[in-house]
């Protein structure tokens, strides 16, 4: 056994054997997670691990196919299965949920409200439908971003995000820096000619630039790691995001697109 994996062994041993009431501080805190990051990295895990799998009562969601990562992430569709099954109750079984967008209308003309519905099924194996409409949408924005703050209180280093904002500084302008500073965010150009507006702690908004100036497409929603369902807040830091997103955008845009959910600017979901 080398020796930087003894050191981390023991820097994790002396974390849990010390004063069982002692209430450690952030410095210790940020120390104990360290050690084991470094243990990970020594030993071929480079992207280390997420902190904790639920954040502020938030799950992590997430897969990482063949990796040990997996353990600590919960599937989509896992995760909501539980919160949709709570809204029907005892009598019924979910089986399957899908939301309602805007405004639309059926072949009889009949109105439908934002909202979501869930199919499930009854004591004797029947379908049944249920419908639950979405709160206003102003109050859907405010609860995703509070709940992201809290999330990422949990989850999150101080620390690692200042380490992932000097590893994104190495990879962008002078201007990109100056507008990272004052808005969170960066503008970068791809080869498609799409202009991407990469934005911390929020989903990439995708647009077009003309004489009428920018026409938004979509807002580009990628946690590599995973995320807390229900929040912005991802098991990575949020910079460290932005740098991920920043990488596709240059490397293989066509993949950013493919792989990102396309969430519409509408939506609270897209962080606009």
């Amino acid at each position: 056994m080398s020796d930087d994996l003894l050191e981390g062994i023991r820097a994790i041993e002396d974390y849990f054997t010390g004063d069982p009431d002692a209430i450690p501080s952030r410095e210790q805190v940020e120390g104990f997670w360290k050690s084991v990051d470094e243990l990970l990295q020594n030993n071929g895990v480079l992207h280390g691990l997420p902190i904790t799998e639920e954040a502020n009562g938030h799950k992590l969601v997430g897969h990482v196919r063949d990796d040990p990562l997996s353990r600590f992430m919960q599937p989509n569709r896992v995760a909501n299965q539980e919160y949709y099954q709570s809204l029907l109750g005892e009598d019924l079984r979910y089986r399957n949920h899908w939301h309602f967008r805007g405004s639309r209308r059926s072949s009889k003309g009949r109105h439908f409200e934002h909202g979501c519905i869930v199919m499930a099924e009854d004591e004797e194996g029947r379908i049944q439908k249920a419908f639950f409409p979405d709160q206003r949408p102003s109050f859907d924005r405010v609860k995703i971003f509070l709940e992201s703050g809290a999330a990422r209180l949990d989850a999150n280093l101080v620390s690692a995000e200042r380490r992932a904002r000097g590893k994104l500084f190495s990879m962008i302008d002078e201007s990109q820096q100056m507008q990272y500073e004052l808005n969170d965010a960066i503008l970068e150009v791809g080869k498609s000619g799409v202009y991407y507006w990469v934005r911390k702690g929020r989903p990439t908004l995708a647009m077009r630039v003309g004489e009428f100036g920018a026409v938004p497409i979509t807002a580009l929603c990628l946690h590599p790691m995973g995320y807390y369902e229900s929040t912005f807040a991802g098991a990575l830091v949020p910079t460290d995001e932005m740098v991920a997103h920043l990488l596709y955008i240059r490397a293989d845009e066509h993949g950013f697109w493919k792989r990102a959910n396309h969430i519409n600017i509408d939506w609270p979901q897209s962080g606009v």
